[in-house]
């Protein structure tokens, strides 16, 4: 049966060239298989967010929420692929921090982008509230500032999946 996936040709593409995988449980998942997760996540958390962006009415809570997902997960498969431990964190500028220091490329403004999706995703720049997107908080605050073009937003967890995929290519074993 096929996936249904916009992805599934590239997840078929690539078990045909892993061969068989055991999914026993217990049994660890090698690290290419990790970070080709972590990218389809975000991929798939960024078609969420291009949907919820281009309604007649901005579902502006839930829309930070799957658009920072998707930063974070496009993030976490470059941490991953360059043999880092992936935080269990959301922390997007910690996380951003990590993946720079370990050689992800990213934009002085992209940053910036993403500090901005990160002050209503994860955590408040002035007030420090955590998680805006997802609960209410106990006192009156506003959730404003700027938010960046989706399709700056699409550009920069493509990029960022594909320093992944790059970086990934390291973990690639051939089939015996």
């Amino acid at each position: 049966m096929p996936l249904p996936s916009r992805f599934a040709s590239d997840i078929e593409a690539n078990l045909e060239y892993r061969g068989p995988i055991d999914f026993s449980p217990g049994k660890p998942i090698p690290i290419f298989e990790k970070v080709q997760h972590w990218s389809h996540l975000a991929k798939q958390y960024l078609l969420a967010s291009d949907y919820l962006r281009t309604r007649d009415v901005l579902l502006l809570q839930p829309w930070f929420q799957v658009t920072g997902h998707a930063i974070e997960c496009s993030v976490k498969a470059f941490i991953c692929a360059v043999g880092s431990k992936v935080p269990t964190h959301h922390d997007l500028i910690k996380l951003l921090d990590i993946a720079v220091a370990s050689g992800l490329v990213a934009d002085k403004d992209d940053v910036v982008r993403v500090i901005s999706i990160n002050h209503i995703y994860y955590r408040d720049l002035q007030i420090k509230t955590r998680y805006k997107a997802r609960f209410p908080s106990d006192r009156w605050e506003p959730i404003a500032g700027s938010i960046p073009e989706q399709r700056v937003l699409s550009r920069i967890v493509n990029e960022f999946c594909t320093q992944a995929a790059a970086a990934n290519e390291l973990n690639k074993k051939p089939s015996t």
